[in-house]
């Protein structure tokens, strides 16, 4: 049985998080009929990001935001790239702000972490 896994975050402004994996991480705003304001899917290969607006799911739904605490805390997204020196120069290019710059793993990858402007925390990594 095959799959597709899409990871949707919910973010505080919708647009400034598009911009962020657009400007940032090469990703591409997905067009979609009936598009509206609180979501949007951006995508870059076969890795897709859907961007809701964080208000927009009622207070007992799982992903909700809850007070004090980070959102999706305890997630790492980790995007794999064929070159993670480009990646990581047109990041840093791009005004993003690492969290650990480029270094090599003791599981055999080379790889860079930053935060998307809500806190979301991303790996990019080499294959």
């Amino acid at each position: 049985m095959d799959g597709k896994l899409q990871v949707e975050l919910f973010v505080d402004d919708v647009e400034r998080s598009v911009g962020f994996y657009c400007r940032v991480l090469d990703f591409e705003r997905v067009a979609k009929d009936g598009a509206s304001r609180d979501y949007v899917a951006v995508r870059r290969g076969d890795a897709v990001i859907g961007i809701g607006r964080a208000g927009m799911l009622p207070d007992d739904h799982p992903a909700a935001r809850v007070e004090g605490q980070a959102p999706g805390r305890g997630v790492e997204l980790v995007l794999e790239v064929d070159d993670v020196e480009a990646a990581c120069e047109h990041a840093q290019a791009a005004g993003a702000t690492l969290a650990t710059g480029l270094g090599d793993q003791p599981w055999g990858r080379r790889d860079f972490r930053l935060l998307d402007p809500d806190g979301y925390y991303v790996r990019v990594t080499s294959p």
